[in-house]
């Protein structure tokens, strides 16, 4: 809706100001074309895959990586609504995801969502997705969001295992980090989850 709503703008514009006007903004698309060369090269990737899109879908999503509450919780829950039967074509299809944002705000969570989804580098997969979102008839190429973003509104996280799993590797990690810090094999222990400004302002502080 957004792309459609800055398409009518520059129509508008155009209709006003006449053929100065279209020159002056066919200037400024070409330059900034040509000061990204990724997207030249995205564009028949993208066409590509529109023509054999009746046969085999592929679809794009990005996660929001820069926040861990939802580079857990969204993915999860894209990952039982699937099972679910929600969101899920009715043909064969690909779904590929890149990393949006930066900064990675858990570099662990990200390998292991890694071994459960198929996530390709972004300077990849971004500008594919882009292009595909500026042309027309883009959104069948689109994941989307879940039903509702990051609430489990299906009650599904109760009705599915987690898609997450740890290696024996990390499992040894994980308990010899806790023998340093005292805790001893099998023992109980609480964990509490701080949430304050600090990530934010280092980080992202351009993000509220």
């Amino acid at each position: 809706m957004r792309i459609r709503n800055v398409f009518s703008k520059h129509i508008s514009e155009i209709r006003e100001g006449g053929i100065t006007v279209m020159y002056r903004k066919i200037k400024v698309l070409f330059r900034r074309v040509f000061n990204h060369p990724q997207y030249i090269i995205a564009l028949p990737i993208v066409i590509l895959i529109r023509l054999i899109s009746p046969w085999y879908l592929i679809r794009f999503g990005s996660l929001i990586s820069s926040r861990i509450g939802h580079f857990a919780a969204n993915t999860e829950i894209y990952l039982c609504e699937r099972e679910e039967g929600i969101n899920v074509p009715d043909r064969q299809h690909l779904d590929i995801f890149f990393f949006a944002l930066k900064p990675l705000s858990n570099e662990q969570l990200a390998k292991m969502w890694k071994r459960t989804l198929r996530i390709w580098p972004a300077w990849i997969i971004a500008p594919v997705s882009r292009v595909n979102e500026i042309l027309p008839g883009g959104a069948k190429h689109q994941v989307g969001q879940n039903t509702q973003n990051d609430r489990d509104v299906h009650n599904l996280l109760d009705k599915y295992p987690a898609h997450l799993r740890f290696t024996k590797e990390e499992e040894n990690i994980g308990q010899f980090n806790l023998n340093a810090m005292g805790i001893p094999s099998g023992k109980l222990f609480v964990c509490f989850i701080v949430r304050d400004r600090e990530y934010l302002n280092n980080h992202i502080s351009n993000i509220d």
